[in-house]
């Protein structure tokens, strides 16, 4: 009977956890595992600070499960499953934060943009080759590519390098839109009276100077 702490290759694991993880990063596929799944995971905590903060997690996870109609498409096209899935999550991001500037009822356009994507996926992979489709809807870190960590790797230093750019910006309208007027620009807000819906307007600056003025004669008048 073999010990329990044997592996299937029979080389059991030693009392020292470094060298049992420097026996791993020998292989070459192990090291991609590694730096891919490291990007990733930087990239997901910086951003998901604000996608919490906003009360986004149900469209970011949304838009991860896009991505599949994204790829499945792509391989119908014979394009890059990766062109694809950027694709249908940059129309989803878009969809959504043009359908779902209102916080009320937000959860359920990103259901409706989520199942009608989903369905398009299945649509899609009945039509490729299921064999070819399966890796783009499970995924397989340790089958990525050196040319895919590089891409990782440098999308994730674009994404850590825009947020820290944006990010008092980014804290500020995550906190309060309000408050993130004099870092994003002074706006007015337009409500539609039958529906609902409210649209962010901005004056000319001649304009806005004019309003601002006149709102201070009313406030010397009432003596605020």
């Amino acid at each position: 009977m073999l010990p329990l702490a044997s592996t299937l290759t029979d080389t059991p694991f030693s009392a020292n956890p470094l060298d049992d993880l420097n026996q791993l990063l020998t292989y070459q596929f192990m090291r991609s595992a590694f730096v891919a799944g490291t990007a990733a995971a930087i990239v997901a905590g910086v951003v998901g600070y604000f996608v919490v903060l906003r009360g986004l997690s149900f469209a970011g996870h949304s838009l991860s499960l896009m991505g599949f109609a994204g790829a499945t498409g792509a391989l119908v096209a014979g394009v890059d499953p990766l062109v694809g899935l950027l694709a249908v999550d940059g129309a989803g991001a878009l969809l959504i934060g043009a359908l779902a500037k209102r916080e009320r009822g937000r959860d359920v356009v990103v259901g409706i943009v989520l199942t009608g994507t989903l369905g398009l996926g299945l649509l899609f992979l009945r039509l490729s080759n299921a064999v070819e489709a399966v890796p783009v809807l499970v995924g397989d870190v340790l089958g990525i590519s050196a040319t895919e960590v590089v891409i990782t790797q440098v999308a994730a230093a674009v994404i850590v390098l825009v947020v820290a750019l944006a990010f008092r910006p980014l804290l500020f309208s995550s906190l309060d839109e309000e408050l993130a007027e004099d870092l994003l620009g002074h706006h007015h807000h337009l409500v539609c009276s039958g529906c609902g819906i409210m649209l962010d307007v901005e004056l000319p600056a001649d304009l806005e100077r004019e309003i601002e003025r006149a709102l201070a004669a009313v406030a010397r008048r009432q003596r605020f």
